[in-house]
């Protein structure tokens, strides 16, 4: 099974007219902050209330 990429996860929050999107389980390959930052500044480009979070962190919806 494949995780999914940045535009598989933006893409569907934008035409579902989600108010936001916490991506989570980022590969292994993204361990230093800058790389993390890449990917929510790419997701941001499709959906703009993106935002890379860590695995097990809770938020109020």
């Amino acid at each position: 099974m494949f995780h999914a990429t940045i535009y598989n996860a933006a893409k569907p929050a934008l035409q579902a007219n989600v108010k936001q999107l916490y991506l989570t389980h980022i590969s292994a390959r993204y361990t230093k902050e800058v790389q993390r930052l890449m990917l929510e500044r790419q997701a941001q480009t499709i959906f703009p209330a993106s935002k890379v979070v860590g695995d097990f962190d809770v938020f109020d919806i």
